[in-house]
């Protein structure tokens, strides 16, 4: 981009999250490498703290084009959506507010595939769900890196067992250790985006975890030449814990079956649960979706399927009606009239 000084270098992100720190940092650098007047990075989704106090940064909300015309030389101006909005009416352009297009482009295949296996007739549960991820933000998760060193002696003070070892651990925003999938996303650096250092968590959940797994029993044979057994377990005193800030991206997505909604967290995946009972699935029976209200339940305990045409129902859409012997499972469609 030329201005009438001379080139200008020019950064556009279109995205929910703020840009940070590091992207000015790099224009900056753009800017003296090319030897351009100045910078300009545009943001959709603003500007963190960190980037606004960048020593060359200037913000920009409103009138973007006499602060593009007043650039001072090596300085790097930062606008927003305002100070978009106010350059796209000097130049005529209608400015479309949709998806934010990091959010519509999210695979959701890995959650909807969850419900792709239930009982569902005579609709089938793809044909049920309608599914959009609604949310984004960015979960301040942890690396724990974990150092034992501890001596251990005998009652006469003989030294039995020398422990020195190291373990890595994934924690959550909250502390708690995380397994699977997760664990080892984070363990490889998460999403790689700028996070707020923060407190770190509690250390007791590792304190515990590295305690149960350090521990040995240990023989030894005493002066005596016989042979005994010590239980070695780490003190919290000898247990030494760094933790690591890692930028991990939770989106929300929205599943609804009919009347019924579902909201999921990306990746923070949790088990599909029974509406009627709250159990999760397995823990009774299979697990059916209503094709009357959308609810996800237990096939025998908390839902079924009509006797007559054999559409998949819950309890409280189905109707049942007493007979001489038995009792019949009927939907809403095959209810008899009168």
């Amino acid at each position: 981009m030329w201005i009438d000084r001379g080139k200008v270098v020019v950064e556009c992100k279109h995205q929910a999250k703020s840009v940070g720190r590091p992207v000015v940092q790099k224009l900056h650098s753009a800017v003296m490498t090319e030897r351009a007047v100045g910078g300009i990075v545009i943001a959709t989704g603003g500007f963190s703290s960190a980037a606004e106090g960048h020593t060359h940064a200037n913000i920009c909300s409103g009138d973007a084009l006499t602060a593009i015309r007043r650039m001072q030389p090596n300085n790097i101006l930062l606008v927003d959506s305002g100070g978009l909005s106010a350059l796209a009416r000097v130049a005529g352009v209608n400015l479309h507010q949709g998806e934010d297009p990091s959010i519509r482009d999210i695979d959701i295949s890995g959650v909807t595939g969850m419900f792709a296996g239930l009982r569902s007739c005579p609709a089938g549960a793809t044909s049920l769900m309608d599914a959009k991820a609604t949310s984004q933000h960015i979960d301040t998760c942890w690396v724990a890196e974990v150092r034992v060193e501890q001596r251990f002696h005998n009652s006469a003070g003989m030294l039995v067992h020398k422990m020195k070892k190291k373990k890595t651990y994934a924690c959550g925003p909250d502390g708690g250790i995380l397994n699977g999938k997760l664990a080892k996303k984070v363990k490889n650096g998460g999403d790689g985006l700028p996070v707020k250092r923060g407190e770190p968590p509690p250390r007791n959940g590792i304190i515990r975890t590295a305690k149960a797994e350090c521990v040995k029993n240990v023989k030894y044979k005493g002066g005596n030449g016989a042979t005994y057994v010590k239980r070695c377990e780490p003190t919290e005193g000898h247990i030494h814990v760094k933790f690591h800030p890692i930028g991990v991206l939770r989106t929300t997505v929205e599943l609804k079956f009919l009347r019924t909604i579902y909201k999921w967290d990306i990746p923070w995946d949790k088990e599909i649960t029974c509406k009627a009972c709250g159990k999760p699935k397995g823990v009774l029976k299979p697990l059916l979706i209503c094709n009357e209200c959308g609810r996800v339940v237990h096939v025998r305990t908390c839902g079924g399927e009509c006797s007559m045409c054999k559409k998949t129902i819950c309890d409280s859409c189905a109707v049942k009606q007493k007979r001489i012997i038995k009792t019949s499972r009927l939907c809403s469609d095959c209810l008899p009239s009168g």
